[in-house]
């Protein structure tokens, strides 16, 4: 099988690059982990008041919404609801607009990229599984 694994900055740069990929028809299924739908979304919530900024110096020319649509294979979306970095309105944003051919799964441990940690452990053989049976 071919997963494209990917996550938080990198999630947002493979949902760019998937979609030029040659042989994207090959790919089982994109993985996007604690990922962001938009730059100036993300960049604005670490400016806080300040976030109109993101609006003027960054650009969502390539971002994940811009792009989502023309990704083929199955997508994973997996975000920590508490996220500290990504915000998880952005990772759940993103879901929607891949649905109906994505899958959205939520933890709550209060970090970044953290769904296989140490502590949750239980999230391996449940991505396993979900192989298993999405990847038939």
């Amino acid at each position: 099988r071919f997963i494209v694994y990917a996550q938080s900055l990198g999630g947002a740069i493979a949902s760019r690059a998937v979609p030029d990929f040659g042989q994207q028809d090959q790919i089982d299924l994109l993985v996007l982990d604690s990922t962001f739908s938009s730059y100036k979304k993300a960049a604005g919530h670490f400016l806080g008041s300040f976030k109109s900024l993101a609006n003027v110096f960054i650009s969502d020319e390539y971002s994940s919404e811009m792009h989502i649509d023309r990704i083929k294979p199955k997508i994973l979306v997996v975000h920590d609801k508490r996220d500290p970095i990504v915000n998880v309105r952005l990772g759940i944003h993103l879901y929607n607009l891949a649905s109906p051919r994505a899958d959205y799964w939520e933890y709550d441990k209060g970090r970044h990229i953290g769904v296989f940690a140490a502590d949750t452990p239980q999230n391996r053989p449940r991505f396993v599984h979900y192989l298993d049976t999405v990847l038939q």
